[in-house]
């Protein structure tokens, strides 16, 4: 954008040079010197700090008034909102992909974790399983036995 005069400034958000000053020494808008020393501002500065007065007064001054209705106007900025929205929601998508990959990377691996250690398990118990099998198997001696015998 472009920097204009305090008088310019004025004329493109409606008010007062007044308005302006007092703006500037509040900090709402900020300014610099150009090389001559003047105070200039940044039409971008005002139309952060004066959007409904800068976009009315912008499009009046503009001669374009004629065929940018206000309800066009209205539409412009609504459609200049949701293009913004709609490309943070496509970075979000994006990241929540990402997210659902990785995921999806982390259960694999830990599935396989999870196998081989099943895996391990039955293992341990199988050779346990045959160890008591040996057992049962064999009978068992007592200690006791009949003085007669």
């Amino acid at each position: 954008m472009a920097f204009v005069g305090a008088s310019e400034a004025a004329r493109l958000i409606g008010k007062d040079r007044a308005v302006i000053y007092r703006a500037l020494k509040s900090g709402e808008i900020s300014a610099v010197k150009n090389e001559r020393g003047l105070t200039v501002f940044d039409e971008a500065e005002l139309a952060r700090a004066f959007p409904d007065d800068f976009t009315k007064n912008t499009l009046n001054n503009t001669g374009n008034a004629a065929t940018n209705t206000p309800q066009q106007a209205a539409n412009s900025n609504e459609q200049a909102v949701l293009t913004a929205l709609l490309a943070a929601e496509k970075e979000k998508s994006a990241l929540l992909a990402e997210s659902v990959e990785d995921l999806r990377r982390e259960r694999d691996r830990l599935l396989g974790v999870v196998e081989s250690q099943t895996e391990q398990v039955r293992l341990l118990t199988d050779q346990r399983e045959k160890a008591q099998a040996v057992m049962v198997a064999a009978p068992a001696r007592s200690f006791w036995r009949w003085p007669w015998r």
